[in-house]
């Protein structure tokens, strides 16, 4: 069996964002403060605000580790944000399946699970 670079690295994977680890972490600190001040400005003119975070392929294959889901949902969980995380979801289809392999957009399948995704979150955070 031939191995590409592509699957050895993704047996090690790698975390490119390193500072979602640390809480002090200045990048982070901006990174958590931009998202609020979009939360409070959307809210303030009567939008609901949802984080939706979406896998890339580097994470969905392996090749990176997942860590800044984890942070981010910690984050939104700590803030009291309404988020969907798609990982769970994207890791349960093909790549091929729900994404165009030229540049990781949605393929229509792609689109459609994430919508149904978030419209069924929305419709069960509208009975609090």
């Amino acid at each position: 069996m031939r191995f590409r670079l592509w699957d050895l690295r993704s047996l090690f994977p790698q975390n490119p964002f390193p500072q979602y680890l640390d809480r002090d972490n200045s990048d982070w600190q901006l990174t958590q403060a931009l998202i609020r001040a979009i939360r409070d400005e959307s809210e303030s003119h009567g939008a609901r605000f949802l984080l939706v975070l979406l896998p890339q392929r580097e994470y969905l294959n392996g090749m990176y580790d997942p860590v800044i889901y984890q942070s981010l949902e910690q984050f939104a969980q700590r803030a009291d944000i309404d988020y969907i995380n798609l990982m769970p979801l994207m890791r349960s289809h093909r790549w091929g399946d729900v994404f165009y392999p030229e540049d990781g957009h949605f393929k229509p399948l792609g689109a459609r699970i994430a919508a149904e995704l978030i419209y069924r979150k929305l419709q069960n955070t509208d009975d609090r």
